[in-house]
């Protein structure tokens, strides 16, 4: 949740209570989400993310997004279109 990540970042400069009210979170719900370990989902998309920061480095950063998704969908890593695409964009 970017709200939580939010009050992480921020715990040294406000109060966490503040922030959780302001964000309209529960400090419960803060502190939940902090010792829950990732999702699966999360840990796949930065395994995703790494391979395909990969690709666009080996091709010396001239490869953009839909090069980068086409490589992508050569290798060995499958995924979803869509997922490809939304993981792509971020390089």
């Amino acid at each position: 949740e970017l709200r939580f990540a939010f009050v992480r970042e921020h715990q040294g400069q406000f109060s966490v209570s503040r922030m959780c009210r302001l964000l309209a979170v529960s400090c419960s719900g803060f502190y939940a989400w902090r010792s829950r370990p990732e999702s699966r989902r999360v840990l796949e998309d930065r395994a995703l993310l790494a391979h395909i920061e990969a690709i666009h480095h080996e091709s010396r950063e001239a490869y953009g997004a839909v090069k980068t998704e086409q490589q992508q969908r050569r290798s060995t890593q499958r995924q979803g279109r869509f997922r490809n695409r939304s993981v792509a964009f971020i390089i």
